[in-house]
């Protein structure tokens, strides 16, 4: 798989990480009958998990790392996109600083858990549009407010790259 580039409540991360695990977890509970067998019940799925390590590099790799440790010490959720794959709405649950004796070098961990507490859309101007936050994508606003990408462009004909839109700029979310 082509890994794209992985953002986080608009920041892009500019070194990609060199490893990224996403868990998937189902909830089954067994319930033991005596003198007989048990019975394994689906009861849900729960929230994935996204986690892995990478390394900022460069004069600014520390300030790289500052700017995530921000997003993580603010507590709240955001889109997260990575090529290739959906974005969810995920807080940001552990951020680890790696010590490196290596100039312009930071390594980090991270562990995402995607939120189950609803849709983000605190940038809904009406019921019908969407002013486009600063470093949104349509993939970002498609996660945020659960409707498909492909759904967006039909929505918005004149975008013709979901990477495209402008901050402050309007995108239509609904027909009605």
């Amino acid at each position: 798989m082509k890994q794209g580039v992985m953002r986080f409540m608009g920041k892009t991360l500019h070194h990609n990480p060199h490893t990224i695990q996403i868990t998937d977890t189902q909830s089954i509970s067994q319930q033991k009958i005596p003198f007989l067998h048990s019975i394994a019940r689906h009861t849900g799925t729960k929230a994935a998990v996204v986690s892995g390590d990478g390394t900022f590099y460069g004069a600014d790799a520390y300030l790289q790392y500052l700017q995530l440790k921000k997003l993580y010490q603010s507590g709240k959720s955001g889109v997260l996109s990575i090529g290739g794959v959906p974005p969810i709405k995920a807080y940001l649950q552990q951020l680890r600083l790696k010590y490196t004796p290596v100039d312009d070098c930071v390594e980090y961990s991270f562990t995402f858990v995607e939120a189950l507490d609803g849709i983000c859309n605190e940038n809904s101007t009406s019921p019908t549009d969407y002013k486009v936050g600063e470093d949104e994508e349509l993939w970002d606003i498609s996660a945020k407010l659960n409707i498909s990408i492909d759904r967006l462009m039909e929505l918005n004909p004149a975008v013709k790259d979901p990477t495209a839109v402008a901050k402050g700029e309007r995108v239509k979310i609904s027909d009605f």
